[in-house]
């Protein structure tokens, strides 16, 4: 594909370890047809360009015990980047939020929060309104019914795996 500093091998790679980033070099060889030595070769190079950060486990909340994701877009007023950087430092750090975005449009910022019981929102939010009084500009709440998408690659990579076969054809 065109414009990637990937090619077709290292695509295939980040796909099949996308789903299984935990999966031994064998398995990995048997099922994508790359040589043991240059999946490990290809699986160094991404690393060291920084194109697998890490590789991660998605956790089903909802299964131990967090029942309600809050998502929340926050509008800030405009101060010094020094007060801003705090007030990413603290969402970061937060233990509930599990994402956290800084975004362009109507909203700045975009976190999402597992709670086992709605309290445990209202007081995180307090929390974050007391530290940071003159930074809130407005927000937006709502509750994430379900979770269709999570930030699939895989799909992006076979698409481009595809197109790749479409050019050699």
């Amino acid at each position: 594909m065109q414009n990637s500093p990937l090619d077709k091998k290292d695509r295939t790679l980040l796909s099949f370890i996308y789903h299984d980033g935990r999966a031994m070099i064998s398995k990995i060889a048997r099922k994508t047809g790359l040589r043991r030595d240059s999946i490990k070769y290809r699986l160094k190079k991404l690393k060291d360009q920084k194109i697998i950060r890490s590789t991660s486990t998605q956790i089903n909340y909802h299964k131990i015990g967090y029942h309600t994701l809050y998502k929340v877009q926050i509008n800030i007023k405009r101060f010094d980047a020094k007060k801003e950087k705090q007030f990413v430092s603290y969402l970061a750090k937060y233990p509930s939020i599990v994402y956290l975005e800084s975004t362009t449009g109507r909203f700045d910022f975009t976190i999402v929060m597992a709670t086992k019981h709605a309290q445990d929102f209202y007081v995180m939010l307090r929390e974050i309104r007391m530290k940071f009084p003159n930074i809130l500009k407005d927000h937006e709440i709502s509750t994430i019914n379900q979770i269709i998408k999570f930030w699939d690659y895989s799909d992006l990579l076979e698409h481009e795996i595809k197109c790749d076969h479409k050019d050699e054809v």
